[in-house]
């Protein structure tokens, strides 16, 4: 998340100096203080990645940024995100999440929210989630407020908005932006029918099947 722009900026689809990120949405609105925002994802490919690396518009200073990196395990890892939906407006401190629909009750989903302005007095994540990560410290954040929360079983199949966020908050003067993710699980193999009587009858033991 970045805002209080001069101008818009770029955001590298690799997360900048080849560091294996792939970018999945980004969007910019220009009212309230200008604010960019962006998702990103990445497979970690060895357990000892402890510090993954991001490097963001090099050579830009004097404008507040912030991020999170979430980490999650039981993905499928080459289409981890499953669907994002996103929204924005104006004047709302503790906004509404967009809308997604889910594939299975075993879906995973995130929810973030980057605002502008000191407006959030307290923050909470929506009803049912666990906040996971945020930049917050009262007033003195400024344009760098963000904050990721998960449900990790929704419990059912088809349209889910996720609950509003429930910060307390000073008034509704912030401009927002709010992303759901579905994350995606590996696709599991069944075999419904076959076809080899004639290697593999009932009571074989001890037969590969590739």
């Amino acid at each position: 998340k970045q805002s209080e722009n001069i101008g818009q900026q770029t955001w590298d689809d690799d997360g900048g100096g080849g560091n294996g990120w792939t970018r999945a949405e980004y969007n910019r609105t220009t009212g309230g203080r200008d604010m960019e925002t962006a998702i990103y994802w990445k497979v970690a490919t060895s357990s000892s990645e402890t510090n993954p690396t991001f490097t963001w518009a090099t050579g830009v200073t004097g404008e507040p940024m912030s991020g999170t990196v979430e980490v999650y395990r039981g993905c499928d890892t080459t289409t981890p995100i499953k669907q994002i939906a996103y929204a924005n407006a104006l004047n709302n401190a503790s906004p509404p999440n967009p809308g997604v629909t889910l594939g299975n009750t075993t879906d995973a989903v995130l929810v973030f929210h980057g605002a502008t302005h000191d407006d959030i007095s307290s923050p909470a994540a929506p009803t049912g989630y666990t906040m996971r990560g945020q930049v917050w410290n009262g007033t003195n954040d400024d344009h760098r407020n963000i904050f990721a929360a998960d449900l990790i079983t929704p419990g059912s199949a088809g349209p889910y908005v996720p609950p509003d966020w429930q910060h307390s908050t000073l008034n509704s003067t912030p401009e927002y932006h709010t992303y759901t993710v579905v994350l995606q699980e590996p696709i599991l193999i069944q075999i419904d029918d076959f076809n080899t009587t004639e290697k593999f009858n009932w009571g074989n033991t001890n037969i590969t099947l590739t």
